[in-house]
């Protein structure tokens, strides 16, 4: 989850993010820093649809009307941040979104264990079948295959495919 995202991250052209950062905080929030992400692979373009585009210029032109109404702790403009007058401008702390989702899965009646590092399983499952080992690594930010099958679970459809070998033999 990349909470430092920034306006100048994102290519509306190529409909790509650029991940290459992440806010670390030690203490209070407004104490927050932006490190480089874990690893050089793990800094990587990500084509979105035009959707999610969609959003992120809505996002980016509320933040912008904020802005122009309320003074920011913070001078760069950060997409994911608190709207509170004592943090507002500030990034998120991961904490904070993985509470405020797990708040959200429980008030529809889920009562399964939930962190938003569980988006990354899903959407490796989602896009497995439709995209090259390649893709999804690169996708994921990894730098072998092997970590990407961590997160790549197989679905009812994939575990049927083998059986289309034999289906062929038996007509």
């Amino acid at each position: 989850m990349d909470l430092a995202l920034q306006p100048e991250d994102i290519d509306f052209n190529n409909n790509e993010i650029l991940f290459y950062k992440q806010t670390t905080v030690k203490r209070k929030q407004i104490n927050f820093k932006i490190d480089t992400t874990k690893s050089v692979s793990s800094a990587r373009r990500v084509v979105v649809t035009p959707l999610v585009m969609e959003k992120l210029k809505a996002l980016m032109k509320r933040l912008d009307d904020v802005r122009k109404q309320f003074k920011f702790k913070v001078e760069e403009k950060y997409l994911f941040v608190y709207l509170e007058p004592h943090k507002r401008g500030v990034p998120f702390r991961r904490e904070y979104v993985n509470h405020y989702i797990k708040r959200c899965v429980e008030q529809c009646g889920i009562n399964k264990p939930f962190h938003t590092h569980l988006t990354r399983h899903t959407m490796a499952s989602l896009v497995a079948g439709h995209c090259d080992w390649k893709v999804l690594k690169a996708r994921l930010g990894h730098t072998d295959k092997t970590t990407s099958e961590i997160y790549r679970h197989l679905t009812s459809e994939e575990r049927l495919k083998p059986l289309e070998a034999f289906q062929i033999l038996e007509n």
